[in-house]
Parts: structure tokens; sequence; C-alpha cells
């Protein structure tokens, strides 16, 4: 039962110490965990940011383009024939590559010149479009009225720019849905004097190339399942690049016209209403349609290059399963080999105890042999200190009484001493009397 109860105690003590070796390295762990989720979390805010960011860039150029081809003497009537302003265009959208369609409308809203040539070089069949009344268009009378998307602050003025939508005129053309917003822009001549409209109607590709770098980023990240998206000042689906959208491209170019610009985020991801608020973060959140949770990065899309009145966000996610697959990897990792480190100790601790106890039993064993040994020799030792104790006094009681002896026969010998000083004394006095009678 000793060498059990010694035994648990070891263990107990062993325990102990990698309990509170297990709480300290929890503790570090938790730590480094939350700081891995909160730059994991950052970096899809910086994502969206960037997204941001790149959108603006392209805004930026097509913001101006439209008020550069404005000032073309081609464009602005100084050469009269159609033809050459229809070459011109198709210069435009061949250089360029993003504008479906560029469309010179005069003051009273007919139509008169459009690249008759796509961004490919095909021919399009264009005929359909001349002899309509363009004058009750948004873009028009937006740009006629002078109420263009501007920020004065950062010198944009003079470009009306339309919301995404599938553009009309496109669609017409191409025979197909096209997605894309309007640039539109005054044609003036010399004077100042407003002579036309100009509208380049972009196709989407001006922003899938920050679309398809972003997402390119994220794959060589190793996060394949990422989504990107963007919305309007309401939370409206502009956009979404979703790799396999369609279940056989990669690519994520390809549109679900049955979400875009019907759908709102905010019923996805309820957090997507903090960006509208204009906030930047990346967060932890649920996806409402397919229950998983999701790590969500958004940003305004803002800074030097953008109209911020347009409202535009972007919103970047990916499943928390792969994006924190690395933690969640660590973190198995340590619990795994803490379980191991757990049960070697403890199983070493187990035997070390025992043989331990088993040594100190045997030492403790021999020990107390020695001891009842030690024992009969310091009681045989006790009965010998007795007698010598005995001896002792007999001895000192011996040694008393010659001492008593001894002062009795000094003082006799005091005595005798005195008795001879006075025999001295009187044969000293005979003599004397003897000689003083020998002279008489």
């Amino acid at each position: 039962m000793k060498n059990k109860s010694l035994s648990f105690r070891l263990i107990l003590m062993t325990l102990g110490t990698l309990s509170f070796l297990g709480i300290a390295c929890f503790g570090i762990l938790s730590y480094i965990v939350r700081e891995d989720r909160e730059s994991i979390l950052s970096s899809f805010e910086s994502r969206a940011v960037g997204l941001s960011d790149a959108i603006g860039a392209q805004f930026f150029e097509r913001y101006g383009d439209v008020q550069a081809f404005a000032q073309n003497p081609i464009v602005q009537g100084q050469v009269k024939s159609r033809d050459e302003i229809v070459a011109a265009l198709n210069g435009y959208v061949a250089l360029y590559g993003i504008y479906d369609l560029i469309m010179v409308v005069n003051t009273e809203g007919d139509l008169v010149a459009v690249n008759d040539k796509g961004p490919d070089g095909k021919t399009l069949k264009v005929t359909s479009l001349y002899g309509k009344d363009y004058s009750k268009e948004v873009w028009f009378q937006s740009v006629i009225s002078g109420k263009t998307t501007d920020d004065k602050d950062k010198a944009f003025v003079g470009t009306y720019v339309e919301e995404m939508n599938v553009d009309p005129f496109v669609s017409t053309v191409f025979a197909e849905k096209r997605l894309g917003n309007s640039f539109s822009s005054a044609i003036r001549d010399s004077k100042g004097k407003t002579i036309g409209v100009i509208t380049n109607r972009a196709g989407s590709r001006w922003i899938e190339v920050a679309f398809q770098d972003s997402y390119r980023l994220m794959k060589h990240d190793r996060l394949s399942q990422s989504e990107i998206y963007l919305t309007s000042k309401d939370g409206s689906l502009l956009y979404e690049f979703r790799p396999n959208l369609d279940g056989k491209s990669t690519t994520g170019l390809a549109h679900d016209y049955d979400r875009l610009l019907k759908f709102n985020l905010t019923q996805q991801l309820p957090v997507v209403s903090r960006v509208i608020a204009a906030e930047s973060d990346g967060v932890l959140a649920d996806d409402a349609v397919t229950g998983k949770e999701k790590v969500v990065g958004f940003a305004p899309v803002d800074g030097s290059k953008f109209v911020r009145s347009i409202g535009w966000n972007v919103v970047v996610t990916n499943q928390a399963s792969e994006a924190l697959a690395a933690v969640t990897a660590a973190t198995r990792a340590f619990y795994l080999t803490f379980l191991l480190v757990m049960a070697i100790s403890i199983w070493i601790s187990i035997s070390f105890s025992r043989r331990l106890a088993r040594g100190l039993a045997s030492v403790a064993e021999k020990m107390a042999g020695g001891a009842q040994i030690v024992t009969v020799a310091a009681k045989e030792i006790n009965g010998s200190s007795e007698e010598l104790s005995d001896a002792t006094t007999q001895q000192a009681s011996a040694v008393q009484q010659t001492a008593a002896a001894v002062n009795e026969i000094n003082a006799m010998v005091k005595k005798s001493v005195e008795a001879a000083t006075q025999a001295q004394s009187t044969a000293t006095s005979s003599l004397q009397s003897v000689q003083r009678g020998q002279a008489a």
C-alpha cells in the first residue's frame, strides 16, 4: 500500500507539472491562433481594398476616355461624313477593346454615328440603332442638362456614369445579354457650345480584368473557393466573380442573370450592410444561402480615382474551412502532439515511479533492518553505561572515604608534629639544664 501511495504521488506530481505546462502551451496557442485569424481577416480586407483601388484606376481611365473622344475633330462634326466618324469610332473600339459600342447623338436625340465593327474586328449589324429617338434616355438627358457624375474635389467633372445594367443597345446588336455600363459626355464646338452627346457603352470587361487578377492572387494563396462581388450603394448585386459558376468554366466570367441586378447581397451576407455604411473590414460571417461560415472582406470603392457618390462596394469571400485551413491544421497538430506527449509522459512517469517506489522500499527495508541492529546495540550500550555508572558511583564513594581517612591522618600528623615540637623544646630545656649542671 505504501509503495502504491508513493507511486500515486509521483504520478500526480508528473501530471500536475504536465498540466501546468499544458495550460501555458494552450494559452500561447490561443494567442497565436487569435493573431493568425486576425491576420487572415485583415488580409481579406486588404484584398477588398486592393480590388477597390484597381477598379478606381480603371474607372479613372474610362471617365476621361469619353471626354477625350468628344474632342476628336471628326467626332465634333468638323468633318461631316458619317463614314469618317464611324471609322474613328471603330479605331477607338479596336484600340481599347472594352467598348462594345460608341454612339454619337445630336442635341435632338438622333443617332449621328456608331461603330459598325466590334472589338474583335467583326462587322456589327447596327442598322436598327439608327432612326431611334434617344432624347428620353437618362444618360442623354443628364449630359444635356449638365447633371453629370462629378466630384470637383477629385477633378471629376463632365462625364455621366450610368449604373451597371444589361445594356439594351449592345444586347440588341450582339443578339445576347451583355452586362456593362456607359460613360457619356457632351460634344462641344470650338466656342464651347454643346452640339451633341457621345456615349461609350463599356462591357463589364473593364472591371473583369481587376476581378480576374484579384482571384488569381487568391488562388495562388490556395484560396480556390473565393467569390468576389460588386454591389451598388443599396447592396444590389452588380457583378460577381464565382469560378465554376456555370459548372464548367473556371474563369468566373459566366453571368447568372437571375441574380445580377436583382439580388441584394445583404440577404446572403448581412454583414455587407456595414460596407454600405462606408466601412471596410475583414470578419467571419455565416452565409445565409449555404449556411456555411465564410471569411468576408469588404471595402467601398473609393479613393482619388473614383467618385464615391456612385456608391459601389467590393466584397471578397472564401469558405472559412479553406481560408483558415492552415490555422486549423496547426491547432490539430498541436492537440495531437500534446496528447501524444501526455500519453508518453504518463507512461514514463508510471514506469519510473514504480521503479523508484520499489527501489525506495528496498532502501527503506534495509534501513529498517539497520535501525533494529542499532537499537539492539544502543540497548547494550545503555546497559553497559548503567553498569559503568554504578561502578563510577561506588568508586566515587571509596574515594570520598579515602579522602576522609587522609584528612584524619593529616590531623594526627599535625598533632604528632606539635608533640614533637613540644618534645624538642623540652629536650632543649633539659640540655640547657644539664649543661648548666655540668658547668656547676
